[in-house]
């Protein structure tokens, strides 16, 4: 099974926190982004959906932190790509911004981290958004 994140919390060894623009939970799965959706099965499973405009993609979560089992019940459409390179830098971004609004370190310095952690990848690290007054607003507005 894949890799998966899901926002402020840990549910496995390798999970990483993670929010989307909205301040909804998000998870991150096999390459897809989802967004948390509702509750099902009275409170016991957890439906999300994929982040991608027009793709029915669907998959269901239990709610339990002691199991982090997932189900995918509805696939995704053809133009629905998986992109792992994408959800690797949308997750990096993300704790950039939590660590720029928690910590006191400048954030020249919590972005040359973040890059740092990227440059072991250099298809990774090519996409990165380059620090300058884009990346500014975007830590500045959450």
């Amino acid at each position: 099974m894949g890799t998966f994140s899901m926002s402020k919390k840990i549910i496995s060894s390798n999970g990483i926190s993670e929010r989307n623009n909205k301040k909804c939970p998000a998870l991150s799965f096999e390459g897809y982004s989802y967004r948390f959706d509702k509750f099902v099965s009275a409170n016991t499973e957890k439906r999300w959906r994929c982040r991608t405009r027009d793709c029915n993609g669907c998959m269901y979560s239990i709610n339990d932190p002691e199991n982090s089992d997932i189900q995918i019940r509805t696939p995704h459409r053809e133009h629905c790509i998986p992109d792992s390179d994408a959800r690797a830098i949308e997750l990096v971004v993300s704790d950039l911004k939590m660590k720029a609004r928690t910590q006191l370190t400048p954030i020249p310095m919590l972005y040359g981290d973040a890059a740092a952690t990227l440059s072991v990848n250099p298809s990774i690290a090519s996409r990165f958004p380059l620090f300058g007054q884009s990346i500014l607003l975007c830590i500045e507005r959450d």
